[in-house]
Order: structure tokens, then C-alpha cells, then sequence
């Protein structure tokens, strides 16, 4: 199963293809609104899942993003 972050935006999926007939007509900007809070919840669930994932299977912790915090890992772009 491919993860969130493998994901190319270069073509539509076929459910992003029926999202977009299914909403082929404006909504009401309430009902907008609740559909886009809904996507985002659900994106941000995935997100905790693919996170939690990765600190099982890497041992992550808290240390983890401390050390992670206090290094300077910037290249140079010249």
C-alpha cells in the first residue's frame, strides 16, 4: 500500500476523479466548509498512523526528536 508520502500529484487517482464528479456543482459554503474539516481530520488521522508507525518500527521516542531538534543538517546551495 502505497504511504502519504509516496504519493505523485501529477496524475488523479480514480477516487480523486469521482470526488470531482461527485462535486461537479458548488456546495452551499457551510456544507463546504464541514467537507473540508472532515478530509482534513481524516488526513491528519493518516498522518498520526504513518507516524506512529515509523517510531515502532524505528524505535523512535521522545530523545529521538530532541536530539533531532538540536542538529544543523542545512546544505549550502552555492
Amino acid at each position: 500500500m502505497e504511504t502519504l508520502f509516496e504519493r505523485s500529484p501529477s496524475k488523479l487517482n480514480h477516487q480523486q476523479l469521482e470526488m470531482l464528479r461527485l462535486l461537479d456543482k458548488p456546495l452551499p459554503e457551510s456544507d463546504y466548509a464541514e467537507l473540508k474539516n472532515r478530509i482534513v481530520e481524516m488526513l491528519a488521522r493518516q498522518l498520526d498512523y504513518e507516524m506512529e508507525s515509523l517510531e515502532t518500527k524505528n524505535n523512535w521516542n521522545e530523545d529521538t526528536y530532541e536530539k533531532w531538534g538540536k542538529e544543523h543538517n542545512r546544505t549550502s546551495t552555492k
